[in-house]
């Protein structure tokens, strides 16, 4: 018994340091230095009012024209203020060969900050262009970055959101109660039962937005849980934890235990 308190422990330090790293932010390593200074640049040319600088970051992108209306809609966004943070959301850099020659892109998703109001900004460069490829800026809550229905944003989720969210208190239970009994049971091989009721989880669900439509399957704590997640952008994640090992050590239990005492 004392083998299996130990192993329990294990399983749990186990599943909880893999929660950690799932949930943390995007590693600092990852930001790609060029590419958040032209997006700073870009920012502080917004912030001084300084049109030609900002311009100069999409020179060979843009007209003057199709720039001036997005420079002087954004330069509003900052108001009196004169800081602001930048947190790096999302990030991918590619690098090809075509006809000898190397091809280079990077694209980063930004939350910024300023004052009370948060903002998504999008930006990307291409070795065909000499800075910026592109640059956008929109409000936090129309992304999908801002979502309602999961574990931590939960406010201004509708009755449904809440009812669904809830309804992980009856698999956590039955988690549980099996836990306990197959701890308590005489069975054969224990520690792997216990490992798969612990991890044994799967979620189904689908993913409905502008343009698509998908099934999702997932395994694990991190995404397993039963949630009606919405996007300001649009985007419907909804999706049911299926706690897989309890039920299948709770239909063949008294087979485990006969094999061991028969």
């Amino acid at each position: 018994m004392k083998h299996d308190r130990r192993f329990i422990l294990f399983a749990l330090a186990a599943f909880l340091l893999l929660s950690c790293i799932g949930c943390s932010r995007v590693p600092g390593f990852m930001e790609n230095k060029e590419l958040r200074g032209y997006t700073e640049a870009m920012l502080n040319a917004m912030i001084d009012n300084d049109y030609d600088a900002g311009y100069a970051l999409v020179a060979d992108v843009c007209t003057e024209a199709e720039f001036h209306s997005l420079f002087t809609e954004t330069c509003e966004l900052f108001g009196d203020a004169d800081t602001y943070e930048l947190m790096l959301l999302n990030i991918s850099q590619n690098r090809s060969f075509n006809n000898g020659e190397t091809v280079r892109s990077a694209q980063a998703s930004y939350r910024m900050t300023v004052g009370s109001e948060r903002y998504i900004i999008t930006v990307a460069m291409h070795s065909s262009y000499e800075k910026l490829a592109s640059f956008y800026i929109n409000d936090y809550e129309k992304t999908d970055y801002y979502r309602t229905g999961e574990l931590g944003t939960m406010e201004g989720a509708n009755a449904f959101q809440w009812a669904i969210l809830l309804s992980n208190a009856v698999s956590v239970a039955l988690i549980a109660f099996t836990l306990v009994d197959a701890c308590r049971r005489k069975i054969k091989l224990k520690p792997l039962w216990i490992v798969l009721i612990l991890l044994g989880l799967v979620s189904v669900g689908m993913t409905l937005g502008a343009g698509q439509f998908r099934f999702n399957f997932n395994m694990g704590w991190l995404f397993s849980y039963s949630a009606l997640i919405l996007c300001g952008g649009g985007t419907t994640v909804f999706r049911v934890m299926l706690p897989v090992g309890a039920i299948v050590y709770l239909i063949l239990r008294n087979r485990l235990e006969q094999t061991t005492t028969g």
